[in-house]
């Protein structure tokens, strides 16, 4: 089962922004860590799928119990969640 484009890029953001302000000096606690998430959406209108699949990773991100016994493809969303790792920017499969 291949990824879908859209839980691929949110898993990707989510991970770029989390590991830069947690590995940062300015360590971000989970409410302003969700904002700097939230302002970094990046499908355009928040709407539809694209955004359905960017709340379920935002949450799966900050609470992966959440989505017990849910079929979520596994893939690395950052060095701080339990994940595998990503495939290179060229491998995407669309």
């Amino acid at each position: 089962m291949t990824i879908s484009h859209w839980r691929l890029r949110s898993r990707q953001v989510i991970a770029t922004i989390a590991d830069a302000n947690v590995d940062a000096d300015v360590d971000a606690d989970e409410v302003q860590l969700r904002q700097l998430i939230s302002r970094a959406y990046p499908f355009g209108e928040r709407a539809m799928h694209p955004y359905k699949i960017w709340l379920e990773e935002v949450k799966f991100y900050f609470n992966p119990d959440s989505m017990k016994g849910r079929q979520f493809d596994t893939v690395d969303a950052g060095k701080h969640r339990p994940f595998e790792t990503l495939p290179a920017q060229g491998e995407m499969q669309l």
